[in-house]
C-alpha cells in the first residue's frame, strides 16, 4: 500500500518522543504484574550512564508523515526555548 507523500519540504511539528503507554510491551508486563505475587521482573539498579539519548518526532502539516530522528546524549535537551546572546546578564 503507497501512501503518497508531498515532495516538498512544508512545515514541520517538532516533539521529543516518548514510550507509548499501550504497546505491547507495557500491555504484557502490566497482565504480568496484575493480581498475587508481588514483583514478578527484576528491576534495573545498576544505571551506569547519566545523559539520555534525544530522539525528535517530526510530522509533516501537509501529509502527517511521521519520521523519528535521533540526536547526540545530552543532560538537559530543551525545544523552542529562547537563544542566549553573547554576553547578555541572565536574568531570574
Amino acid at each position: 500500500m503507497n501512501r503518497q507523500r508531498c515532495s516538498y519540504i512544508a512545515n514541520i511539528l517538532v516533539g521529543i518522543a516518548k514510550s507509548k503507554a499501550f504497546a505491547i510491551s507495557r500491555r504484557r508486563y502490566d497482565r504480568k504484574q496484575a493480581g498475587f505475587g508481588g514483583q514478578t521482573k527484576p528491576i534495573f539498579r545498576k544505571k551506569a550512564k547519566t545523559t539520555k539519548k534525544i530522539v525528535l518526532r517530526m510530522e509533516c502539516t501537509e501529509c502527517k508523515h511521521k519520521k523519528q530522528l535521533p540526536i547526540k546524549r545530552c543532560k538537559h535537551f530543551e525545544l523552542g526555548g529562547q537563544k542566549k546572546a553573547r554576553g547578555q546578564v541572565i536574568q531570574f
